[in-house]
């Protein structure tokens, strides 16, 4: 009887050690998800405000008409302010600084970004190019711009929700953002 309590206890103890194994595989996958997409959301948002930033406010503002549904009087403030809160924003997730502020000022605008598409598709509006990365040259079209959103607002919930982020300038800063 003796003997096979220990080799119940022994096949315990490899089970045990199996799971903290594959708990730690996959806290270290979750670090290295979160980075990469802190880099992917990061990036995008960068690009997309500095190229709005790039263009002449006028052309910005023709691709606001182009909508057809945001009115005039927020076109001026949209061509300042747009470019910036992406600029900031992504910068912020890319040095993993205020990391929390940021994926919430992210998912506030990819939440807006995906009703203005949706708006735009059921309202019957013919828009060729979405004007998102300015004069890049990468047109979308609002189907593809809510695809590419979506999965961008997925990533950017998961960084909402992970607690600690690796190589990112909140750890230097007691920890929190």
């Amino acid at each position: 009887m003796d003997r096979l309590d220990k080799r119940t206890q022994s096949q315990d103890k490899r089970t045990q050690t199996g799971l903290s194994s594959l708990f730690l595989a996959l806290s270290s996958f979750s670090f290295i998800a979160a980075f990469l997409f802190r880099m992917v959301v990061g990036i995008t948002f960068l690009v997309s405000g500095f190229a709005k930033l790039l263009l002449p406010p006028e052309e910005f503002i023709q691709v606001l008409r182009s909508y057809q549904v945001i009115p005039e009087v927020l076109f001026s403030p949209l061509t300042i302010l747009l470019p910036g809160i992406e600029l900031l924003s992504g910068s912020c997730l890319i040095l993993g600084f205020f990391t929390r502020a940021a994926s919430i000022v992210i998912l506030i605008q990819l939440g807006s970004f995906i009703a203005l598409m949706s708006v735009v598709i059921f309202s019957g509006i013919e828009l060729k190019e979405c004007g998102c990365f300015g004069s890049l040259g990468i047109q979308e079209t609002p189907e593809q711009v809510i695809i590419r959103d979506a999965i961008l607002l997925i990533m950017a919930l998961v960084l909402l929700i992970t607690n600690k982020h690796r190589y990112a300038l909140d750890n230097l800063f007691d920890g929190s953002d």
